[in-house]
């Protein structure tokens, strides 16, 4: 029976490759390439993840846990025009804009793999129209 992957390695490529795609994009994104930019194999990725798909699938989701987080801390006073003014920021700044850029490539690529790129589009959507429902509510603009 051979070795089990190492959790600390796997999450360790993670890391990698989340900094890698917010850097990149995901246009085009190949794993020998991606493998060759990190130091690491593509035995590496398939060893630890099964697949390219199930990497970019726990990417995106890191990429998307990054963009929850943040988006949680948006419109501090609860206000409608507080959220719309640091989700703004937050969209021109450095890791908003990586977020967002990721986020396009997604939504460019989502009617070629529906089933790989749809739940990461769908929950970025999601979380910011919940946020934005939660501040209207607050508002009394619900």
């Amino acid at each position: 029976m051979g070795r089990k992957p190492d959790p600390e390695r796997r999450a360790e490529l993670l890391r990698e490759v989340v900094v890698y795609l917010l850097d990149h994009g995901i246009h085009q994104t190949s794993l020998r390439p991606l493998a060759n930019e990190l130091g690491t194999s593509t035995y590496a990725f398939v060893y630890h993840f099964g697949s390219k798909e199930a990497l970019i699938t726990c990417a995106l989701d890191e990429v998307a846990n990054r963009s929850s987080a943040a988006i949680e801390g948006f419109g501090p006073d609860g206000s409608v025009d507080g959220f719309v003014h640091d989700y703004w920021n937050w969209n021109v700044e450095v890791d908003g804009l990586r977020t967002v850029r990721v986020l396009g490539d997604a939504r460019s690529l989502l009617r070629l793999q529906p089933e790989l790129f749809g739940p990461f589009v769908e929950r970025c959507r999601d979380d910011v129209h919940s946020a934005l429902i939660a501040c209207l509510a607050r508002d009394g603009r619900s």
